[in-house]
């Protein structure tokens, strides 16, 4: 995620829009929302502070964060380095949705997946 910019602040902003629906249907079906951040003091910018408080546990700041942002994207079918990455997974290493980047109505997809994710997902 690259807090402050475009398309991030947009991808945030959708997510504030929905914060309690995505909260209750990520503790109902026990799922997760997840943001990488390239350095912890990026969380602190934008509409990413306001994320944090939200979703403290859905913020991650790799040590290697490049070689594992690029990594992580390819396990999931997306471009590297185009940010924000956007999962939603099922524990620690189960992934049910990616994206890449913004996509319009992308958190509405996100809140429709999480209301009929009972299939398997791959491992990251």
């Amino acid at each position: 995620m690259a807090p402050g910019e475009e398309p991030s602040e947009h991808i945030a902003n959708e997510i504030l829009a929905e914060t309690e629906s995505l909260k209750a249907l990520c503790a109902q079906k026990k799922l997760s929302l997840r943001f990488y951040l390239r350095e912890a003091a990026a969380a602190e910018r934008g509409s990413c502070k306001t994320l944090k408080s939200l979703f403290p546990e859905a913020f991650s700041c790799p040590a290697d964060y490049d070689a594992k942002e690029e990594v992580l994207a390819r396990k999931l079918f997306l471009e590297p380095g185009q940010l924000p990455l956007s999962i939603l997974r099922r524990g620690r290493d189960c992934a049910i949705f990616s994206a890449a980047g913004y996509r319009v109505g992308l958190i509405a997809l996100m809140s429709e997946l999480l209301t009929v994710s009972e299939a398997s997902a791959p491992s990251l």
